[in-house]
């Protein structure tokens, strides 16, 4: 798939991330140093506490100036305008539902008025049970090098999404996607 080009060095290293139960993705205690090594200043660790609550208990160095944003220790909803909730609980309900993965792109301004386009991996994780409650997130961006400011956006709004594709990691996918900024329902 052309829109996975950047990121190979984290798919080979999901790819050998172990799996129990012949589960068709890892358990969250698989992500750690040990195993995804200098990639971890590019991910972010989340849990989904409950609806609309999807918090980062970990968000690497890296991923924090690509993203523009600080997530350790907050719920990513809290920073979403009203409007786009439902939209992301759905996306989230169909990414820990299936499990399948997905592709992001996402248009970041930033308050130094630099715009550039944010994109990244988000894969579900087992929890101890084996349930899909965790999420990895793999970034990458061409974010200039000395803008260290953070998003200009007050709330992230649906209109800064430019493409979403959902991604078989097994158990099947949605066929709906963003394509240059428009939903499309699939087949």
């Amino acid at each position: 798939m052309e829109y996975l080009e950047g990121f190979e060095d984290f798919l080979e290293v999901w790819e050998r991330l172990p799996r129990g139960n012949s589960a068709p993705i890892p358990y969250r205690r698989d992500i750690n140093p040990a195993n995804l090594g200098e990639l971890m200043p590019s991910i972010g660790v989340a849990e989904l506490l409950g609806r609309k609550n999807l918090t980062f208990s970990y968000y690497g160095s890296r991923i924090e100036t690509l993203s523009s944003m600080l997530l350790t220790d907050k719920n990513y909803y809290d920073l979403l305008s009203d409007q786009f909730k439902l939209a992301m609980d759905s996306f989230h309900q169909q990414l820990f539902g299936m499990p399948c993965g997905a592709y992001v792109e996402d248009l970041i301004s930033t308050a130094s008025g630099n715009k550039y386009i944010f994109r990244n991996l988000q894969y579900p994780l087992l929890d101890e049970k084996g349930v899909p409650s965790f999420m990895i997130v793999y970034a990458s961006a061409r974010k200039p090098a000395e803008d260290k400011s953070l998003r200009d956006q007050k709330r992230l709004q649906a209109s800064s999404i430019k493409t979403v594709r959902f991604i078989d990691l097994g158990a099947g996918a949605p066929s709906s996607y963003v394509e240059d900024f428009a939903f499309h329902s699939g087949k």
